[in-house]
């Protein structure tokens, strides 16, 4: 796969992205630094596969989606960490843990990624594998779901990583 000119300054601008938000400095010499290394990591890994740029975010068809889904994560984050202090100061028994297989409708592995890494911020569910070819998650479950509710582990979030990026 030939990388195109367009592909590659869309990379490192995600890249340079990065670079600000982890050094947290914007001086000439570290903005040149990070434009340099952005350039670099984006001929080294455009090859891979496409990427979209990050100008398309600021269109509505995905930038609305994507602002439900960054709602959505922080709701639950708070809740998860609510529920989590109250049962802490509480002294009520600890919860039933354990390892749960939870099925998914995303076939796409940046999704399926993206998936695991959203659910695993939220404290109440850690992922722990993914197997792209069963379509399966395995999680770690503070509290595991009573019946067959397990997609209510990783359900909401779910859907929501599905509407920014359409059907997978």
């Amino acid at each position: 796969m030939r990388p195109t000119l367009l592909g590659i300054i869309g990379t490192t601008c995600w890249c340079l992205l990065a670079w600000v938000l982890l050094t947290w400095t914007a001086t000439v010499e570290v903005l040149a630094t990070g434009l340099l290394v952005s350039a670099l990591c984006a001929l080294a890994v455009t090859r891979l596969g496409s990427l979209p740029p990050p100008w398309c975010v600021l269109r509505p068809s995905v930038a609305i989606p994507l602002a439900r889904l960054a709602g959505s994560l922080s709701v639950r984050m708070v809740r998860a960490n609510l529920r989590m202090a109250a049962r802490v100061w509480s002294g009520r028994p600890p919860p039933r843990t354990g390892m749960v297989v939870v099925p998914t409708r995303v076939h796409d592995v940046g999704r399926l990624g993206a998936v695991g890494l959203l659910t695993s911020l939220v404290v109440d569910n850690q992922v722990v594998d993914v197997d792209p070819s069963s379509d399966e998650m395995l999680y770690h479950c503070l509290e595991v779901p009573e019946g067959d509710r397990y997609d209510a582990v990783n359900g909401p979030l779910e859907q929501r990583v599905l509407d920014v990026g359409g059907r997978a």
